[in-house]
């Protein structure tokens, strides 16, 4: 499954529950947090992660929901500096966030240390979600988190070995090329 597909119905399952006082009541307003270390002009229109903005954004209205009516996303950037993640955090927790987003491990430690009450949804595509403290296990992760994790240390091995053997590519321990391109 795509990621972003993931992501985004991990995050409209979440705000489509019902809470206790609400199961009766007609359907509410409900809050998306995102949350990352990365830079907003990377995010904004014409930046190298734009599409991915606008995918999470468009899948919420594929599901039935209307980004600026039955769902406000409110997003957050540290601009590179991970020292403003906790504040940007507990700004997005006073605005009474259902879900918070969180784009990296620095953001997601902030995260998971800064609510247990608050579903957290997270791209971490650096760390083993277990070894890294954020599951107890990937059968019983516990806690308030999910997402997708790739830990690529434990992935680039047997993908540069078995992409090595299929194309019979030269190796400098640096760079892979097939051996008809010269370097």
């Amino acid at each position: 499954m795509d990621r972003r597909l993931f992501l985004v119905i991990s995050v409209a399952g979440l705000i489509a529950i019902p809470f206790d006082s609400e199961a009766q009541r007609t359907a509410r307003h409900r809050v998306v947090g995102f949350v990352s270390s990365g830079l907003s002009s990377h995010w904004a229109k014409g930046g190298s992660l734009a599409h991915l903005r606008s995918a999470f954004e468009d899948a919420f209205r594929d599901t039935g929901y209307a980004v600026g009516q039955d769902v406000e996303i409110y997003y957050r950037f540290a601009e590179g500096d991970s020292a403003k993640l906790s504040l940007l955090t507990a700004d997005l927790i006073t605005r009474s966030t259902d879900v918070l987003v969180v784009a990296g491990p620095a953001a997601l430690r902030v995260a998971q240390a800064a609510t247990t009450r608050i579903p957290i949804v997270a791209t971490d595509f650096e760390d083993d979600p277990v070894e890294a403290g954020f599951a107890q296990s990937l059968a019983r992760p516990g806690g308030n988190v999910t997402g997708a994790f790739l830990e690529r240390r434990a992935a680039a091995a047997p993908w540069v070995g078995s992409t090595s053997a299929a194309h019979d590519c030269r190796h400098d321990g640096a760079r892979s090329w097939p051996p008809t391109i010269s370097a």
